[in-house]
């Protein structure tokens, strides 16, 4: 089975590329002084390198996200899933924060490897349908200018593997076509798996794309018994999330809920995010790929990749969920839009026109580039990042700043504290983060662990004794005042630059003591959504 052109798979009515259909298209032979050839051949290894160096350079300028501070803390209290995510990202982040003595370059630098990898499967992508390195080039470049590929490259969270499981069984995908060889299938299968150990969503692009094979084929990936196979480690992967959820009245719910009244979960908002996480500057590219797989015969079996990014886009429509949801897709249309670009520089004529060509595509790869890191990454002064208006583009930065500040003022509340009762005191707060903050930074600062109903600390609580209790994020005394008795102002938050984000004007209580004991009082603390609201749940009347 050679050529170029499209052939039945044995036994199968849906036509299935050839490997020759797959193979990078030839160029002539080319040696550039003191370039290896590996390079010249994967050029999407050298694009990884330079975006490790940026993230690299970049991954210490502020601080903590307040989500890593929550995951380093749930990774000391082991499980095979908590109330808002499966267990992989909490227990190695709090691995890696253990080995590195909470060197937050150091455990950074292991997200900026997810994200190098990625890259460079997006590369490889793009050569096994069909680009030379030229394209392998622009679809590596196209990739690493995103909001995606730099923010979760950037700090420690869920998307930075959960974009990693994807790109994976997206790349074991295309190679089980471009090859015809359906033992990549069971191979993406392990990708979902791992992909679910860390987050859910892998779990719906996986099913959307199952629904675009069904819809335009080729149908035979679904019919072999490797699919099969494959499906064997996703499910046992997402057992015991799915068992905790099932036994503990399904967190999660509560979660989306609260997610969905963000504004950002409405179209207008859900469309933006499509733009921002992928590249402004490089639309052309974006949508170029897109228009050539439908364009070019021998690709006809990768559109489904396309069909199921536009069924994973309705769903987030209609599920008022986040824009970035689909993201999982992106790796694939940046390999496309990687073979627009090339395809577009081999029509220009020799000479003048292909260099201004050359010169088109490399300039908007720069620009798109320079806008993303401008901002998805710590470039500017923190002082700046409000006045920039990145900031408000991008809350995960300015969110960034300040949490080492929030345990300080704790600590001196706490220090107030009569001697003989504070080391029976409780620091109770809204919010995972501040708990978070607290947990990380506290041990130097001399306070207790922290507790809070919110999400995963809900699991680990509740507190003992009827000592003195620091409150955090409470706004006020009449708000808690069913709950605790004493209650009176002690500080506020103050991030030290003025910046309107999650640690400033964070109201601190200090009460004499719980009204009732933990027990009871603990059920109506937890609560399992964004954490936004400063009032006490269950805790408004005695």
């Amino acid at each position: 089975m050679t050529g170029a052109g499209l052939t039945a798979a044995p036994g199968r009515a849906d036509p299935a590329p050839t490997r020759a259909a797959g193979t990078p298209a030839a160029e002539p032979s080319r040696v550039v002084a003191g370039v290896p050839a590996l390079l010249l051949r994967r050029p999407e290894l050298l694009v990884a390198a330079g975006l490790f160096v940026v993230l690299l350079a970049t991954a210490g300028r502020y601080g903590w996200f307040n989500d890593e501070l929550y995951f380093i803390r749930a990774g000391q209290e082991p499980a095979w899933a908590y109330a808002d995510q499966p267990f992989l990202n909490p227990v190695l982040l709090s691995l890696l924060h253990d080995l590195t003595g909470g060197h937050l370059v150091a455990v950074r630098a292991v997200a900026a490897l997810a994200s190098c990898a990625c890259v460079v499967l997006v590369g490889s992508m793009a050569g096994s349908m069909g680009a030379g390195a030229a394209g392998r080039a622009t679809a590596a470049g196209l990739w690493a200018g995103t909001g995606s590929a730099l923010v979760n490259g950037h700090v420690f969270v869920t998307g930075t593997f959960d974009l990693l499981a994807s790109a994976a069984m997206c790349w074991c995908l295309v190679r089980a076509i471009a090859t015809r060889d359906p033992r990549w299938v069971a191979v993406a299968g392990l990708a979902l798996g791992f992909g679910l150990t860390n987050k859910m969503l892998v779990g719906a692009l996986a099913g959307c794309l199952a629904l675009a094979l069904l819809l335009v084929g080729p149908r035979w990936v679904l019919r072999s018994r490797w699919t099969v196979i494959g499906a064997v480690p996703a499910v046992l992967a997402a057992a015991p999330y799915v068992y905790f959820q099932a036994t503990h009245g399904w967190p999660q719910s509560s979660v989306a809920a609260s997610i969905s009244t963000l504004a950002e979960t409405r179209p207008p908002g859900q469309l933006l995010a499509q733009l921002t996480m992928l590249s402004v500057p490089a639309v052309a590219l974006w949508v170029g790929g897109v228009v050539h797989l439908f364009r070019t015969e021998r690709l006809r079996p990768f559109r489904f990749f396309a069909v199921g990014y536009l069924l994973l886009l309705v769903s987030v429509l209609v599920l008022h969920g986040r824009g970035y949801y689909t993201n999982g897709v992106g790796p694939v249309l940046a390999a496309l839009g990687g073979l627009a670009g090339e395809a577009w520089l081999r029509r220009g004529r020799a000479g003048r026109s292909t260099r201004v060509r050359r010169a088109a595509v490399a300039a908007t790869l720069g620009v798109a580039l320079a806008v993303g890191v401008v901002f998805s990454l710590p470039v500017i002064p923190a002082a700046r990042l409000e006045a920039s208006g990145v900031g408000r583009l991008n809350p995960m930065l300015i969110d960034e700043v300040g949490w080492r500040r929030v345990a300080e003022t704790v600590a001196e509340v706490h220090r107030s504290v009569p001697t003989a009762q504070r080391d029976e005191t409780v620091v109770l707060t809204t919010s995972y983060a501040s708990a978070g903050a607290v947990d990380v930074y506290g041990p130097d600062l001399g306070l207790p662990r922290a507790f809070s109903g919110h999400n995963g600390y809900g699991a680990w609580g509740p507190p003992t004794g009827d000592g003195p209790v620091i409150l955090v994020g409470f706004e006020s005394p009449a708000a808690v005042s069913g709950a605790f008795r004493g209650c009176r102002p002690a500080a506020v938050t103050d991030n030290g630059l003025g910046l309107t984000n999650s640690t400033q004007g964070l109201p601190v209580l200090l009460c004499a003591g719980p009204l009732r004991p933990w027990p009871e009082l603990w059920p109506e603390l937890v609560h399992h959504d964004l954490g936004l609201d400063r009032t006490l749940p269950g805790a408004g009347s005695s």
